[in-house]
């Protein structure tokens, strides 16, 4: 019975010890989860609505995409607008609001950062192809196409970009706002009821004193 005893107390005290990284470990992967399905939707929403509008079929978008914004800036471009979505999400839902708040806002940083270091890189790759090679009438087409490719995509990236880091920027912004005039104003409310409780007994007490004087006279 003893040693009975003693292995289910070490087995709860083990299965304490493991709930919290168990917990931990699930909301991690709980924000993983809500960052690829966001992004995925956010993807399959901008395709399905670019097709719509530009009458071109899926593999015609994606090779335009490639061509104009590069693998590398599409990918660091979703992770970043994933994660400032889902801390969107959390400030809406009044979780964690402080912290998702700051991720929300590192993550506009991030995506106005990216969008600027392309354009300067566009613009670095298309000056270094016109300066690496000799402008003849043979090669002078090739040379020209290869730049204007370049600066397609150094001044698309900072066209999506910006414009979408501020966009993520103003709604965290907003909805952080209204929640701190409404925690506010329940603060305020609760000291005018404080106050009023305070006149409301004070005028009971001083109503008291007469009475008791007029009794002892």
């Amino acid at each position: 019975m003893d040693v009975a005893g003693k292995v289910e107390l070490s087995g709860e005290t083990s299965g304490e010890g493991v709930r919290p990284e168990l917990s931990k470990a699930r909301r991690i992967s709980q924000h993983v989860l809500q960052v690829a399905s966001i992004g995925f939707g956010c993807i399959v929403i901008s395709l399905a609505l670019t097709s719509y509008l530009t009458n071109m079929g899926l593999n015609d978008i994606l090779r335009w995409v490639e061509q104009f914004f590069g693998v590398g800036f599409i990918s660091i471009f979703l992770a970043l607008l994933g994660l400032g979505t889902v801390a969107l999400y959390n400030v809406h839902r009044q979780q964690n609001v402080g912290f998702w708040f700051e991720v929300g806002q590192q993550s506009s940083n991030g995506i106005s950062t990216l969008a600027l270091t392309f354009t300067l890189l566009g613009i670095s790759l298309g000056i270094g192809t016109l300066s690496g090679q000799s402008l003849t009438p043979d090669n002078v087409q090739s040379i020209i196409g290869e730049l204007t490719r370049q600066f397609s995509m150094a001044f698309m990236t900072t066209v999506v970009g910006l414009p979408t880091a501020t966009l993520l920027r103003a709604l965290l912004a907003i909805r952080y706002s209204a929640l701190l005039s409404r925690s506010n104003e329940g603060l305020q409310g609760n000291a005018d009821m404080n106050i009023n409780t305070v006149a409301w007994g004070d005028a009971l007490s001083t109503q008291k004193q007469p009475a008791q004087q007029t009794q002892i006279t």
